[in-house]
């Protein structure tokens, strides 16, 4: 007669779930290591800008306390969802209000300066296609801020020209203010 007892006896089956638990803990750290690293390894790749907004409100933040010197974000992509920059918008618990702010385009052809009329307080990119751009962040006192511009005179040419002086910021007389505006981003 056969004896299925011996054909059918399982050995060591013990814990079987628990290995699928571990195989499945696996999966999820495996996941959770990639979610980390990923914008890690895009950002060093160049394969993801910054948002402009927030990008040049942590610049400006920074750029408050050390006046008189000019600093660039790292590459920041505007496209048709995301194409202004608003003075109101950037200085938004910055410690500046949005009167010492002053938008300009660098000449740059893409970008219309004042498109509501607002003095200084509005940057609007005009293409519908992506465009990567660094921006370029500028603070000084009301009454030093033509001089630090002067001294930034070759890296950007286009503003020195705009005749930027103390008087450019009437309400901010004797404060810190910004001049923010677009480079081409290499």
């Amino acid at each position: 007669m056969l004896d299925l007892s011996n054909i059918l006896k399982f050995k060591n089956k013990k814990g079987q779930a628990f290995s699928t638990f571990q195989l499945l803990i696996a999966a999820v750290v495996a996941l959770a290591l990639l979610g980390v690293l990923m914008p890690i390894i895009m950002k060093t790749l160049g394969f993801a800008q910054g948002d402009p907004i927030s990008t040049s409100k942590q610049l400006l933040q920074s750029q408050i306390d050390n006046p008189g010197t000019l600093s660039y974000t790292d590459s920041v992509a505007f496209t048709s969802s995301k194409n202004s920059l608003a003075a109101s918008g950037i200085s938004e618990n910055t410690g500046v209000t949005r009167e010492q702010i002053m938008l300009l385009s660098n000449d740059l052809t893409e970008f219309k300066a004042n498109p509501d009329g607002e003095p200084g307080n509005v940057l609007s990119y005009q293409k519908t296609t992506k465009g990567t751009y660094k921006i370029g962040v500028l603070c000084d006192y009301s009454d030093s801020i033509e001089g630090a511009i002067n001294n930034y005179s070759t890296e950007i040419p286009n503003i020195s020209a705009a005749g930027i002086t103390e008087t450019s910021f009437p309400e901010a007389a004797g404060q810190k203010v910004c001049i923010v505006f677009p480079m081409r981003s290499s």
